[in-house]
């Protein structure tokens, strides 16, 4: 089934509602009164309408937001992790770099000692809690 848009239906009772008004200004009281009733139900159904097109574009907000969060956490904790990282005094002139997919985080790159590739790993575990950190650091 084809649904007219917001815009349209919108136009549409606009117009019923001033061919109401015009109508009811030299009309008896019967045909008056008809035309009062004609042009309630049409503004009703305007509100009704205007609600349903509201609850829509929230949703599409909603979602639009959840979509969104989710691709920008991602990037946030690589910068987070990568941060974490390179303040460490031992690791500062590291090659790290930081990948993250999904709940899992992937280091690589190279240290200069399986010290500072443990402590690269035990931060990166630190700055993104709950995910599964792949250290795959070369010791040059």
């Amino acid at each position: 089934m084809e649904e007219m848009s917001f815009m349209k239906k919108f136009l549409a009772i606009s117009a019923i509602l001033t061919l109401g008004g015009l109508t009811l200004a030299g009309c008896p009281k019967e045909a008056a009164q008809d035309a009062g009733n004609a042009v309630g139900n049409a503004a009703a159904g305007a509100g009704a309408a205007t609600k349903d097109a509201a609850g829509a574009v929230k949703d599409g907000a909603m979602d639009a937001k959840d979509k969104m969060a989710a691709g920008v956490g991602s990037a946030l904790d690589s910068g987070k992790i990568k941060t974490a990282i390179l303040a460490d005094a031992g690791l500062k002139d590291a090659k790290v770099d930081v990948e993250v997919k999904d709940k899992t985080v992937m280091l690589k790159g190279s240290v200069k000692n399986n010290d500072l590739k443990k402590k690269a790993g035990e931060l990166a575990t630190a700055a993104a809690p709950g995910a599964t950190v792949k250290n795959m650091l070369l010791v040059k």
